[in-house]
């Protein structure tokens, strides 16, 4: 008879068992751009990882958590495989917004942390700074989702309206006139772009007043 009440009681918590929310990823959640992302993503009662090198986020709340990792470093993100495990939640967007407008190669680094928002470290470039986080971040959570049998997430870049110069009539000539670290972040910007589009992700790169969607 007992067995008789406990299977409605039962089926009756799993109906009502809240479903796991899913997570959206901030990648340099604590610069400018990422910062006011989570915040809008808070504001939608959406749970928020941050990534980024220092070990305190900028937004703090019940919804965001942070990890603490370099994306320029390792390949694939350990730390972040290993809380990707830990986390019984979905991802369902992972939004890049890690970069500098002034690397150490141009000569004005010192310059980055009023015009980005954050310092980076020497000796960082372009490259590594746009390209290689992308790249980090879209093998490590391919490996993710293939070991769990996960959806890829969307993967959103945050690129410049610059980037689309080419495909305008002038832009090329524009470009090779414009400064030589300018090329190089565009450079890079198009790699990272290039690398998400070619992946399996649904990817989309917001250019400013131009977007791009695989």
């Amino acid at each position: 008879m007992k067995s008789f009440l406990l299977l409605p009681l039962f089926l009756l918590f799993l109906f009502f068992l809240p479903l796991a929310s899913p997570l959206s990823i901030v990648a340099g959640g604590q610069g400018y751009v990422g910062s006011k992302i989570t915040s809008l993503l808070n504001s939608s009662d959406e749970k928020t990882l941050t990534i980024g090198r220092s070990q305190s986020p900028t937004t703090q709340t019940t919804l965001t958590s942070h990890l603490a990792l370099d994306l320029t470093t390792s390949d694939p993100l350990i730390p972040l495989l290993e809380f990707l495990k830990t986390s019984p939640t979905p991802i369902k967007t992972i939004y890049h917004a890690v970069g500098c407008l002034l690397d150490e190669a141009s000569g004005l680094g010192n310059l980055n942390k009023y015009a980005s928002g954050t310092s980076r470290s020497p000796g960082q470039s372009y490259d590594l700074v746009t390209s290689k986080t992308v790249f980090n971040l879209v093998k490590t959570v391919t490996s993710h989702c293939e070991e769990t049998n996960a959806p890829l997430p969307n993967f959103v870049f945050i690129s410049a309206a610059e980037v689309g110069w080419p495909d305008v009539a002038g832009g090329k000539v524009i470009e090779s006139l414009s400064p030589e670290w300018l090329q190089r972040y565009l450079a890079a910007k198009r790699k990272a772009e290039s690398c998400i589009i070619s992946s399996s992700f649904k990817g989309e790169a917001e250019r400013g007043a131009v977007e791009a969607t695989s």
